[in-house]
């Protein structure tokens, strides 16, 4: 049984529906729970209800404001977004403010009160969900307490710096916009937001896995080439951590930055577990932390996604071989230069491939049922733009680490940045073909995804050892693609 190898992800699954039967209860999740739990172990039925008592314990309690009323009182931010608007930008501030949770947005404040506890006169008004809006009065004055620390000012000033430095370097607007992004998780631009969107390329501007892969990649490389091999773990998890830690707490940065945690902490004690199995110690970890994730469209479509490339990638790598026909060690040998990189390069394509099959035999179905269309385009862009990216973030990072020296990188990063983006811009418009599905609504997506997943999991429970020694050499690259 797949259970035995991968205990954390089962509980995991447990706890994760126990939480959303508080937050979001319907008959479809009651389903859900019911034919999970008659597959699974009986115990699991205590994970489920934990699930449902810790998020009966940590939830807010509802705010009783049906009209606006005046206060003064103490702001505490909890967090800051950044806020597109139709004439301008601003930031959303989410905090309590004497002990309500509220939001309120700032319209280019050059000052932000984020770095502490803030005195301020202001009106609550009704807002949706279970925060309140607040506004405050025209011309008060922010008055911060004396001694009062925030770490949302902290990870405002370091995205900010990272961001002017970037800017510093990479000269063409447009490219330092987007390498500021891809790095920070925040695009200003609407723009440029509008035409990932429509080529299905969101998730690129947010922070996920992908990017956390490729970070720690390269970040373990310059630390391999400056400091003795059993350093290089232990500094790799501190970089790691702290970057985490600027970017946010994030559903997508939660989960990467956990997985990459463990694999490391694996490497450091010498014990390998299965990669499904750190999928369900990030989701453990969580959800412990903020239930209420369970809400986010981020939580789940980057724990779907991961789940699909571990669990359908060596079923559709199996597939593209009959594109790409296996070569023997023989026939290898015998190539010349060229053919040998023919042979390195077709063999990353049918890796590219079978990762977008695997991904989009769930995320086609999320996607169509949350956003209303799915972009044929993102099959192709999928393919293409990732192997870019990495090229764009390897310059960055050795770049900027190794400063002045980093100019020529810089340059021709700007140079095929601008030419990414222009793909992305200008796509081929007899692909831009939509598909939709009016009648796919999210209960019923989320009802097929369940139960494609749970054939893939019986089906691996049947494959156990043969899917167990594909993944635990595949994980570092799954990482860092998804």
């Amino acid at each position: 049984m797949l259970y035995r190898a991968t205990p954390a992800f089962f509980c995991a699954i447990a706890l994760c529906l126990g939480t959303a039967l508080f937050h979001a209860f319907s008959l479809t999740l009651c389903i859900i729970a019911v034919v999970y739990l008659s597959f699974t172990p009986k115990h699991m039925i205590l994970f489920l209800a934990i699930g449902f008592i810790c998020a009966y314990l940590r939830a807010d309690n509802p705010h009783q404001i049906k009209t606006p009323i005046h206060l003064t009182g103490q702001f505490v931010p909890s967090r800051s977004a950044h806020a597109q608007l139709p004439f301008g930008n601003g930031t959303i501030i989410y905090g309590h403010f004497d002990n309500y949770p509220v939001s309120l947005l700032l319209l280019n404040r050059k000052k932000l009160p984020i770095d502490g506890t803030y005195k301020v006169s202001g009106t609550l008004k009704p807002g949706k969900g279970k925060s309140l809006l607040f506004k405050p009065d025209k011309g008060t004055k922010w008055i911060k307490e004396p001694k009062s620390f925030s770490i949302v000012g902290v990870r405002y000033r370091l995205k900010h710096k990272l961001k002017k430095h970037i800017q510093e370097n990479i000269k063409e607007k447009g490219a330092a916009e987007f390498l500021s992004a891809i790095l920070c998780g925040e695009l200003e631009n609407r723009h440029m937001r509008f035409y990932f969107n429509k080529v299905g390329l969101s998730h690129i501007l947010a922070i996920s896995g992908l990017h956390f892969g490729i970070i720690a990649m390269l970040i373990g490389w310059l630390l391999k080439k400056t400091f003795p091999f059993r350093w290089v773990t232990p500094l790799l998890l501190i970089v790691i951590n702290a970057y985490a830690w600027m970017l946010g707490d994030s559903p997508s940065v939660l989960r990467a930055c956990a997985m990459i945690d463990i694999a490391l902490l694996g490497r450091l004690t010498g014990r390998y577990g299965h990669p499904i199995n750190f999928v369900g110690a990030a989701a453990l970890f969580e959800m412990i932390l903020f239930p209420e994730h369970i809400l986010h469209r981020g939580f789940l479509m980057t724990y779907t996604a991961t789940l699909s490339i571990l669990l359908f990638y060596p079923t559709m790598h199996r597939l593209t071989g009959k594109l790409f026909l296996p070569r023997t060690r023989h026939e290898i040998a015998q190539f010349s230069n060229l053919g040998l990189c023919e042979f390195i390069m077709c063999g990353f394509f049918r890796k590219m491939i079978a990762v977008t099959l695997a991904v989009n035999a769930t995320m086609s179905i999320m996607i169509t049922a949350l956003f209303g269309s799915f972009p044929l385009l993102s099959l192709l862009y999928n393919l293409l733009i990732p192997p870019m990216l990495i090229v764009c973030l390897t310059c960055l990072i050795i770049g900027l680490s190794i400063g002045p020296l980093g100019a020529p990188l810089h340059a021709f990063n700007t140079l095929w940045t601008t030419f990414m983006l222009d793909l992305i811009r200008y796509p081929p418009q007899f692909l831009n073909i939509k598909i939709r599905a009016s009648w796919l609504t999210p209960d019923l997506a989320l009802i097929l995804i369940s139960a494609l997943l749970l054939y893939a999991l019986s089906y691996a429970a049947k494959n156990r050892g043969k899917l167990s020694d594909t993944h635990s050499s595949a994980f570092p690259r799954s990482v860092s693609i998804i």
